[in-house]
């Protein structure tokens, strides 16, 4: 009965560490990034309003960065750049679709 019982408990730990505890990092890691991303946008978005000027991609990263760190989030300096980039790219491509949709309307 005592291997039985022990045989059991193993399967159910493996069962745990290779299937479930992965699954749920995953999916974690998943509803993470989505909120990251989120706030990425608005950290862009805020640092494009308040810092104006031409050349001040060094004092927008920042920004953002510090944006980040005061929220406790970490990520690494490759991927937040990666991330950050990506962000502003997408900005300035609405931006130039919302001004030639107007350009047009005139």
């Amino acid at each position: 009965m005592n291997e039985v019982t022990n045989i059991i408990l193993s399967l159910v730990s493996i069962i745990l560490t290779s299937v479930i505890i992965p699954y749920i990092r995953t999916r974690t890691t998943a509803e993470q990034k989505k909120r990251i991303k989120a706030f990425i946008e608005l950290a862009v978005a805020a640092a494009e309003q308040i810092i104006k000027g031409e050349k001040k991609g060094k004092e927008r990263f920042e920004y953002v960065r510090d944006c980040l760190q005061k929220c406790k989030i970490k990520l690494d300096e490759n991927e937040l750049k990666v991330m950050i980039e990506a962000e502003v790219y997408n900005l300035n491509n609405n931006n130039c679709e919302n001004k030639e949709s107007n350009d047009k309307s005139k």
